[in-house]
């Protein structure tokens, strides 16, 4: 089986197979047309000669493509052996030269003199709707030359004809002029009749044909000779000779044969009259066999009448008539050697007469009306007087109907008594004449695109009639437009209303055939009806504004522009044409300017606008386009921006995979108390508005499993502070442990670590023979501050202390066992919770991890950096009572006072041994980069 994927891949190929197989135009042959015909507008001899003088050219052109052709391109010249004698250039524009049509297209002008010429025609066809051209050039051949020519021809009796003993031969000739100049006469014309077999003349016969008439190029006459009575049954000779001298005719000579024979078949013919002798026309005879077979016809208008081929047997002749009794032979027997002749007469049935007058409204007489009585072929006109009189119509009650052009139609009923005059008056009803009215009207330019056409009757009409095929709306290039069809005013008024509109710039014709009617089944158009009229240009539109349609918060200062679709007249752009309004027709004064290049207007108010004011921007009709397409006008509306004294924080919320994450905390705070928390949407956005302005810290947390984000946030007035992507990390996972144990060592390390602590505090300081360690007193002094770089809280020596200043703690140097060596001292103090040594750059303990107070003094007893708070000094052991607060007063830096030391003199030795380890530590801490435990203590 195929698979979906296969199916869909199979699909798209045949779609485009088809796509591509679809061709740039209608059909497959695109735009042609063929040249068909090429001749004069003059008559032609047998030949095709034509008449010197002055003829018109025709061109017969068919369209043989699938496209329609909007105009032709011709160049028709005439020439001869030795020059050209004729040119003509046209350009030919045909309206609905739809495919499989043909036109002619007329030259005027062609001087012919007698000779051999030549017309060539090169014709170029344009479809202007898809640019397409095509070309075609014909030669055509002709002759010119007078040419007199009459043709004789023999049209009764037929060639070969079988008539029949005893019945006269009907002779006449037909002279036809082939020629194609005027031929006159008179002209002498003879017929003979001989027998074919023995050569005896039976008839010999001179006339004149024509007389004095003008015979024209293919006209013809007839010529009747007397008829012919032939005296025996045999085949016969007609020969008719025409004395054509003068002229270069091959026809002036026709002979026929034709048969006279012994027909055996029995008929009945006769005439059928009134007991007055006068004619009955139209009256029905039949023939009515045995078998009920009947054979019948009318008399004509002499009343005269035959019946032919009837078979042998016994009939019943019967005829009738309007107006007349019917009457019957019964018993007429037919043989095969019978031929009857019966002339009937016929009796009046009881008759009156009706006459009157037919009037209209105003009295006036109707001449010419139509009288005559319904359901009979019986009728008369009115003359010039409207009066009428109808004879001899059967007594009893009768329907007489008038009619006249222009006139509503009417019928009375007449009792008709025998033998009286019943006179019967009509008045008529005049119908206005049947009008079409069309809105845009015939010619009309400029015509807009949006409205529908509108067809106003002057009658009532059938809205049944009345449908695409019989009022439709064509473009230029033949093509009808689909129409919504909508009546009103009682089907008088007629909206025909363009599915999609009209285009613009277009040719348009309305067509309404005569085969509409109205409401009473009438059809009052007699000839088609068309009517044009030509769209408006495309108007010129704004395609964009600054600020757009509708926008809000817009800038009190700000320069508006709008940008047409056209070349403008920068004359008509100006501050009559452009306005900006606010309020109840107050304008806001401007400076406008139009850049050409841009097609742009620029409106630049004079003043600061008002805020949260809706203001509107107008340009006027009177703004005219270079091309001349009109300006519809255009207005639209902005509103300007409030004044603002908060503004909005926004952001989104991403975890660690860059997916938006949903339903995070934000929390926004200030250290004045300030908080407000939300919650990411599924995006992951956030936004915090009506915020002071200020400095505020933003908080993100998402559960256990991330770790929070913290921002700090600066807050304008007026604006929108959107913090951008903000990720959260996920917490690193540690594998659980065993918290018993881990106590148990802590404490054992801390029982370590104080042990260590202690000894080393209690162990007695030694210092070198040459040295003498300075003594300590009770005297306190004021620890300074840190230096530049230091965590608040700690302290530091001043710059003119020695290395073993106040306030530090006491490292033994290296060496064995003992202190045979100078101590140095490291800038350190005691931590005040575990007492371990701390260096003074740090804010934590890196043992117990104790934080730090800026607050810190020199214990009076051991002079140990210790916090002003506290009571018992975690170096000496000495407690403090609030008498300590007292003692000690905090300095600020710029009355330090620093005591002079003894100076200590130190061996040499030591201070260059004590200065490559200090080198050392210095270069070690550089290749570490990272805080660590140094010789002087925890860093």
């Amino acid at each position: 089986m195929i698979s979906k994927m296969h199916m869909s891949v199979v699909v798209t190929i045949l779609l485009l197979a088809g796509f591509l197989a679809v061709p740039s135009s209608y059909g497959e042959r695109g735009l042609e047309i063929s040249i068909d015909e090429v001749y004069l507008d003059a008559p032609q001899g047998p030949s095709g000669e034509y008449p010197v003088g002055e003829h018109k050219i025709i061109v017969v052109v068919k369209n043989t493509g699938d496209e329609v052709v909007d105009y032709i391109h011709f160049n028709v010249t005439v020439t001869n052996a030795t020059s050209t004698v004729y040119e003509h250039l046209k350009n030919s524009s045909i309206a609905s030269f739809v495919p499989s049509v043909w036109v002619n297209i007329e030259f005027p002008g062609f001087q012919a003199e007698e000779g051999d010429y030549t017309i060539h025609v090169n014709a170029t066809a344009f479809n202007t709707s898809f640019g397409h051209t095509f070309k075609i050039i014909t030669d055509r051949s002709i002759r010119i030359m007078d040419y007199p020519d009459l043709s004789l021809k023999v049209s009764s009796p037929e060639e070969g004809a079988s008539l029949p003993l005893g019945d006269p031969v009907a002779i006449t000739l037909n002279v036809t002029n082939r020629g194609n100049v005027p031929m006159t006469g008179p002209y002498e014309v003879n017929v003979k009749i001989s027998d074919l077999f023995q050569g005896h003349l039976f008839y010999n016969q001179t006339v004149m044909a024509l007389g004095e008439r003008t015979l024209q190029p293919g006209e013809s006459v007839s010529v009747a000779l007397p008829s012919f009575m032939a005296e025996r049954a045999t085949t016969y000779v007609l020969t008719a000779t025409g004395d054509f001298s003068d002229m270069v005719s091959t026809d002036d000579t026709d002979t026929i044969t034709f048969q006279i024979q012994w027909i055996s078949r029995p008929s009945i013919k006769g005439y059928v009259t009134d007991r007055s002798d006068n004619p009955v026309p139209g009256a029905l005879v039949e023939a009515i066999s045995e078998s009920e077979v009947t054979y019948s016809n009318t008399t004509d208008e002499n009343g005269y009448y035959e019946l032919w081929d009837l078979p042998e047997g016994n009939y019943t002749l019967r005829v009738s008539a309007h107006w007349f009794m019917e009457k019957s032979f019964e018993g007429v027997e037919i043989t095969p050697i019978y031929r009857g002749f019966f002339n009937i007469t016929l009796r009046a049935m009881d008759v009156g007469d009706v006459d009157g007058y037919v009037m209209d409204t105003y009295g006036e007489p109707v001449v010419g009306a139509l009288v005559e009585v319904v359901g009979y072929p019986h009728n008369t006109t009115t003359d010039e007087d409207g009066y009428y009189v109808l004879e001899n119509i059967q007594t009893g009650y009768q329907l007489i109907q008038v009619t006249a052009s222009g006139y509503r139609d009417q019928v009375l009923s007449v009792t008709v008594l025998y033998h009286t005059v019943t006179t019967l008056n009509f008045t008529l009803e005049e119908l206005l004449p049947f009008t079409i009215s069309v809105t845009p009207p015939n010619g009309s330019e400029n015509v807009s695109v949006v409205d529908p056409v509108v067809i106003e009757f002057s009658s009532q009409m059938d809205p049944e009639s009345v449908n695409q095929t019989s009022v439709y709306l064509m473009k230029e290039g033949g093509y009808v437009v689909l129409c919504n069809y909508t009546w009103e005013d009682n089907y008088r008024i007629l909206f025909l209303e363009p599915v999609g509109g009209l285009e613009y710039e277009t040719h348009y014709t309305l067509v309404i055939m005569p085969t509409i009617r109205d409401s009473e089944g009438r059809e009052p158009l007699k000839e088609v009806f068309r009517s044009h009229f030509t769209t408006i240009k495309e108007p010129v539109r704004v395609i964009e504004t600054y600020p757009s349609y509708g926008q809000a918060n817009v800038p009190l200062q700000v320069t508006i522009w709008a940008v047409f679709s056209d070349d403008i007249d920068s004359t008509t752009v100006n501050d009559e044409n452009v306005k900006l309004s606010y309020g109840a027709g107050l304008y806001v004064p401007c400076t406008v300017q139009y850049i050409p290049s841009e097609r742009r207007v620029v409106i630049t108010p004079q003043v600061e606008l008002q805020p949260q004011t809706t203001y509107s921007v107008i340009l006027r009709d009177t703004i005219k386009s270079l091309s001349g397409a009109p300006f519809p006008g255009y207005v639209w509306d902005f509103t300007t921006k409030a004044v603002v004294s908060t503004g909005t924080v926004t952001g989104t919320v991403y975890g660690p995979d860059n997916q938006p994450i949903s339903g995070a905390l934000v929390e926004l705070s200030d250290d004045r108390g300030f908080y407000k928390q939300t919650t990411s949407d599924p995006n992951g956005r956030f936004e915090f508005q009506n915020v002071a302005p200020g400095e505020y810290t933003l908080t993100i947390s998402y559960g256990k499993d991330y770790q929070k984000v913290k921002k700090t946030v600066t807050v304008t007035a007026g604006e929108t502070t959107d913090m951008g992507s903000l990720t959260l990390k996920e917490k690193v996972e540690t594998k659980p442990v065993n918290m018993v144990l881990v106590g148990a060592l802590l404490i054992i390390l801390l029982v370590i670590i104080l042990g260590i602590g202690y000894s080393l505090l209690r162990r007695p300081r030694e210092y070198p023979e040459e040295y003498e360690a300075p003594a300590r007193g009770p005297s306190y002094r004021p620890v300074p501050p840190a230096p530049r770089g230091a965590p608040p809280g700690v302290s530091a020596p001043p710059p003119s202390a020695p290395r073993v200043g106040m306030g530090a703690l006491e490292r033994p140097a290296a060496g064995a066992g003992g202190y045979g060596e100078a101590a140095y001292l490291e800038e350190e103090f005691a931590c005040p919770v575990c007492g371990s040594p701390v260096g003074i750059t740090e804010l934590y303990c890196p043992v117990c991890g104790a934080e730090f107070e800026p607050n810190v003094v020199a214990c009076p007893e051991c002079g140990s950096n210790i916090p002003a708070e506290a009571k018992v000094c975690p170096v000496c052991g000495t407690e403090f009572g609030e008498e300590l607060e007292e003692e000690v007063e905090v300095l600020p830096p710029e009355e330090f006072e620093i005591e002079e030391e003894e100076e200590v003199e130190v061996p040499e030795e030591l201070l260059e041994e004590e200065l490559e380890e200090e080198e050392g530590e210095e270069e070690e801490e550089e290749g570490s980069g990272e805080k660590g435990i140094s010789r002087g203590g925890w860093r």
